[in-house]
């Protein structure tokens, strides 16, 4: 029955019984000439009982009826509220930044290094000059030591030390077309079972050849040779389940970051015929990310280092890919991105 219904029966019951036991009262005698309940009065008394019972009982159930409905109240207010924060929250652009590390010792960059170090190293004085006495077009200074030492170089397409010697294809490649695919999945799954195509994701935007300038950094102490590299996606490639719209949906969510290096044997048998150049999927799978800079509109960004996420490689083509868990709350949320950033 419903408990609004049998709260009415019961409160109305318990009226008839009241109005029933005061008429009573008026016309009736409770006790016999010995002191004792007559009939009237133990009917009377048996009335008063169930009286009082029902309405305890009456006063339970509102009680638990008003708890109930405040329950579900508060429920749609949080409802409310988390469709309200969605909206004020919307992912209204999906940006990337990020430093990916190139192997040194790959067989197919060793060369490069040397001829890259020769450079700089020819050119060191005139490049810690202000400014040079020649003009390196697309080679810079980016940091110094405290000795004044050159600690980090940019080169861009422009400079003689980018790589465009024939022994240097592969690299030009992997750097020339590195821009990543970005997927969020709202429930995490492993990784060896993780979707297979852009629209199998909540939310995907599609990597294409870099948009921007792409940019080598050398780091002469640490011998490191990272890509630097900065996309914009286009909504007209992006794909979204709607289970992933604001900033409060990446809560708990799965990030993954994927390059588009395929391996070369599954190239060969989607295209049906041999891939001329091996080195190129060799060099980019080697990849690692460094760190990651995600730009989602209205102010709102992470900034995650390499250490946070796992690298696996996709089930089809077998690319480089690198994932997280996002953390469960806002405060974890910014508090991983605040972390990463004082940590710089």
């Amino acid at each position: 029955m419903n408990p609004d219904i049998l709260l009415a029966i019961l409160k109305t019951s318990g009226a008839l019984i009241s109005g029933l036991l005061g008429l009573t009262a008026l016309f009736s005698n409770f006790r016999m000439t010995n002191g004792h309940l007559s009939l009237t009065g133990k009917l009377v008394f048996a009335g008063i009982l169930f009286s009082s019972s029902v309405a305890a009982t009456t006063s339970v159930l509102e009680s638990l009826s008003d708890f109930e409905s405040n329950r579900e109240q508060m429920a749609r207010n949080e409802t409310l509220l988390h469709e309200i924060s969605r909206a004020v929250q919307p992912i209204a652009e999906l940006k990337i930044s990020f430093f990916a590390t190139i192997p040194t010792d790959h067989p197919q960059v060793r060369s490069y290094v040397t001829r890259l170090e020769e450079g700089i190293n020819d050119r060191a004085d005139d490049l810690l000059k202000f400014p040079p006495d020649d003009q390196y077009e697309g080679l810079s200074v980016i940091s110094k030591d405290i000795d004044h030492g050159i600690l980090s170089v940019s080169i861009k397409p422009e400079s003689d030390l980018w790589p465009s010697l024939p022994d240097e294809a592969a690299i030009n490649s992997v750097v020339t077309f590195g821009s990543p695919s970005l997927s969020f999945l709202r429930k995490p799954i492993s990784l060896t079972e993780y979707p297979l195509t852009h629209r199998d994701a909540d939310l995907s935007a599609m990597g294409l050849p870099m948009g921007q300038n792409p940019t080598l950094m050398w780091k002469v102490q640490e011998r490191k040779l990272q890509i630097f590299g900065s996309v914009e996606y286009q909504k007209d490639f992006w794909f979204s389940s709607g289970k992933i719209t604001s900033f409060n949906d990446l809560l708990g969510s799965q990030f993954v970051i994927s390059f588009p290096y395929s391996d070369a044997d599954f190239i060969e048998r989607i295209a049906g015929k041999e891939v001329g150049n091996f080195d190129i999927y060799s060099v980019g799978k080697s990849i690692n990310l460094d760190w990651v800079s995600l730009g989602l509109g209205a102010g709102r960004s992470l900034v995650i280092k390499a250490n946070h996420f796992e690298k696996s490689f996709s089930q089809m083509g077998r690319k480089p890919m690198f994932a997280i868990t996002l953390p469960d709350t806002n405060e974890e949320l910014l508090r991983l991105s605040e972390t990463e950033i004082s940590s710089r």
